[in-house]
């Protein structure tokens, strides 16, 4: 981990007695969630170096999505009505989890759902937030067609979850 770690403004010479301060600085970018630890040691003039143990703890979201919206989640939904399913979105990390977007991804299919609640917010560490995805069977391309007691048994469309963590889930519909 000593290479995320640097210092700047180290004082050129302190006299006997004296304290200075410098600057440590953690470049955290790349490494995701956990610790890094370093050792600082400052050379001195004299035989005696001094040294110290530097760590910080790395901060971000994570994301687990739980459930399925597939085709049994939402049963049989005859065109003219309606049917929904949710989904659990899970914030695995140790911060905050913002959700920034959230839609149906694919195909022509894709206008038949709709996400119809999501959290609102933020999804705090180790909880969870809920999305309800609509499914409208009349939106569905030849509806008519697929109508005439034919049984809708796939659809090519998912739903993309987009959020300030690593990675985007898609939850197949």
């Amino acid at each position: 981990d000593s290479a995320a770690v640097s210092t700047s403004d180290l004082p050129d010479q302190l006299s006997a007695g004296e304290s200075g301060q410098f600057n440590i600085t953690v470049d955290a970018d790349g490494v995701g969630r956990g610790t890094i630890s370093s050792q600082i040691t400052i050379d001195t003039a004299t035989e005696a170096a001094a040294s110290g143990a530097v760590g910080v703890t790395v901060a971000s979201p994570g994301i687990e999505v739980e459930g399925s919206a597939g085709v049994d989640a939402f049963g049989t939904t005859q065109v003219g009505g309606t049917s929904t399913a949710s989904i659990q979105v899970r914030n695995t990390g140790n911060a905050d989890l913002d959700l920034t977007d959230i839609s149906p991804v694919g195909s022509n299919d894709t206008r038949a759902f709709s996400v119809v609640d999501q959290p609102a917010g933020t999804i705090a560490p180790k909880s969870t937030g809920r999305v309800v995805v609509e499914f409208d069977p009349a939106e569905l391309p030849d509806a008519a067609d697929r109508a005439q007691n034919t049984l809708l048994e796939t659809v090519d469309t998912e739903l993309e979850i987009e959020s300030n963590a690593s990675g985007t889930p898609a939850v197949l519909l």
